[in-house]
């Protein structure tokens, strides 16, 4: 069985309403076959919404560490369950600021709220 890194988790802050914002280093132990995967991929416009490119990513290499997801979405954000994976992809903006449409330089907030 492989053995994984140890991971860096970092939980910070960030707005007025200093919402969480969760970064592991060290996560998957493969980033450069997922950097590989990525500059091999074939990139499509990322829709009206997103102001970038896209292409699909292999969600595999989330399950290496499916537990401490869970965990860290049930510490940090509080919940336990109704956790589903949309879409796994690659994704670069590739949009100037300055090009942006009103609706993507709006500020996003997300409440994550427990069941």
């Amino acid at each position: 069985m492989e053995t994984l890194p140890r991971p860096q988790i970092d939980v910070r802050q960030f707005g007025a309403d200093r919402q969480p914002v969760v970064v592991i280093d060290g996560f998957s132990g493969m980033a450069d076959r997922l950097r590989d995967q990525a500059t091999k991929a074939e990139y499509q416009p990322g829709g009206a919404a997103y102001p970038g490119i896209r292409a699909w990513a292999d969600p595999s290499y989330l399950d290496r560490r499916r537990g401490l997801m869970f965990e860290v979405l049930q510490k940090v954000f509080g919940i336990r369950r109704g956790i589903k994976l949309e879409a796994s992809t690659f994704s670069l903006v590739t949009k100037r600021a300055d090009d942006l449409s009103p609706g993507q330089r709006r500020r996003i907030t997300t409440a994550l709220k427990p069941d």
